[in-house]
C-alpha cells in the first residue's frame, strides 16, 4: 500500500504485490541500472502503477536510485566500486597509450589491487557481477589492457585469463541485450588475436590436441560472440595450414574445429564455403589425407547447418 495526505484525511493506494515481485525480481536482473523507460517499455506495467511500485520499493530500500537510475539495493555503493577501480585502470591505461613512460611500482600495484576487484585472478573470480557495468569506453579501457599486457608492456600477465574472460562475459551479456559495440573495441580485439595466434603458436596445440591457450580462447570466443568477419580469417590460416599435416595432426585439427572451436559463425563460414573447400579437395587431390580432411569439413557444416535449422524450426512450432 502506498500512502499520501489529502487535508486531514489520509488515502491509502492499494497496489497489487505481483507488480511489486515482478518489478524487483527485473531490476535485481540487471545490477547496471534501469531507467524507467527501460522498465516500462520491459514489463509494460502502466505508468502510474509502474511509478508507485517504484515508491514502494524505494521506500523501503528494495531499490536505490541514482541519478535516472534503478538498481538493486546495495549496487550503487558496487557500481561506484567499479568507477573507482576503472579510474586507477584507466589511467595506467592512458599513460601507456600516449606516453609510454615507465610505471612506479605503487601504480603497477593499484592496478593490482583494481584487477583483483573487477576481473579476479585465475580460480578466484570477483564475487560482483561487474562485467554487468562496463560502457563501451570501459571495454575499450579493458582490451587495450589485455593488449598491453599480452605485449608486455604494462605488468600483469597474472590476470591475463580472467581479464580476457570478464571482456567475453561483458560483450555476451551485451550481445544477448541487443547492444552495439563500437568498431573500435572489435578491431583491437582481432589485433589482440592474431598477435596471440601467432604467440601462443596456436596451431601447435591444434595438432598436438594439447590444452589451447586459454586467454586465446577468450578472445576467439568474443569475436563469435560478435559473428565477426574476422572468424574466416582464423578459419583460413587453420585451412591453410593443413596442407603441410599428416593424418594424425589433421584429424586433432579436425577435432579442434569441431569442438573447441566451433561456435554459429564458425560454422555460417564453412558453410558458405562449400565450393572453396570443394576446391581444395581437387587441388589436394593427390594428397588423399588432406583433401579428406576438406571433404569432411563440408560434411560436418552440412550436417550442422541442417540440424540447426530443424532446431530453430522446431522452437517457432
Amino acid at each position: 500500500m502506498n500512502e499520501s495526505k489529502n487535508g486531514n484525511k489520509t488515502i491509502i493506494t492499494k497496489v497489487k504485490p505481483k507488480y511489486t515481485k515482478v518489478l524487483l525480481k527485473y531490476v535485481n536482473e540487471h545490477p547496471e541500472g534501469l531507467r524507467f523507460k527501460d522498465m516500462r517499455e520491459a514489463l509494460k506495467i502502466p505508468d502510474s502503477t509502474l511509478s508507485r511500485n517504484i515508491d514502494i520499493l524505494t521506500k523501503e530500500g528494495s531499490i536505490v536510485k541514482v541519478g535516472n537510475l534503478y538498481l538493486p539495493s546495495g549496487s550503487d555503493i558496487t557500481l561506484q566500486t567499479f568507477r573507482m577501480a576503472m579510474s586507477v585502470i584507466e589511467e595506467v591505461v592512458r599513460q601507456e597509450y600516449h606516453e609510454k613512460n615507465e610505471k612506479k611500482h605503487d601504480e603497477n600495484e593499484k592496478l593490482k589491487i583494481a584487477l583483483n576487484e573487477i576481473v579476479g585472478k585465475s580460480g578466484h573470480p570477483s564475487p560482483y557481477q561487474y562485467y554487468t557495468l562496463p560502457s563501451d569506453d570501459d571495454l575499450l579501457t579493458l582490451i587495450r589492457l589485455l593488449k598491453y599486457t599480452v605485449s608486455g608492456s604494462i605488468s600483469g600477465g597474472e590476470f591475463e585469463v580472467s581479464l580476457s574472460s570478464f571482456i567475453a562475459r561483458a560483450l555476451r551479456y551485451r550481445t544477448e541485450k541487443g547492444m552495439n559495440i563500437k568498431e573500435p573495441l572489435v578491431r583491437i580485439i582481432r589485433e589482440v588475436e592474431g598477435n596471440l595466434f601467432n604467440e601462443r603458436k596456436i596451431l601447435g596445440s591444434m595438432e598436438r590436441d594439447d590444452d589451447i591457450d586459454s586467454t586465446w580462447l577468450n578472445v576467439y570466443e568474443s569475436l563469435c560472440l560478435l559473428e565477426d568477419k574476422w572468424i574466416p580469417v582464423v578459419l583460413k590460416r587453420i585451412l591453410d595450414h593443413a596442407v603441410n599435416l599428416d593424418l594424425e595432426k589433421l584429424n586433432k585439427i579436425k577435432l579442434a574445429i569441431r569442438n573447441k572451436l566451433w561456435c554459429h559463425k564458425l560454422m555460417d563460414t564453412l558453410y558458405n564455403m562449400q565450393f572453396e573447400l570443394f576446391q581444395r579437395q581437387l587441388k589436394n587431390s593427390s594428397n588423399p589425407d588432406v583433401s579428406q580432411f576438406y571433404g569432411d569439413l563440408r560434411r560436418i557444416a552440412i550436417d550442422e547447418k541442417n540440424t540447426s535449422e530443424q532446431s530453430d524450426k522446431a522452437r517457432e512450432a
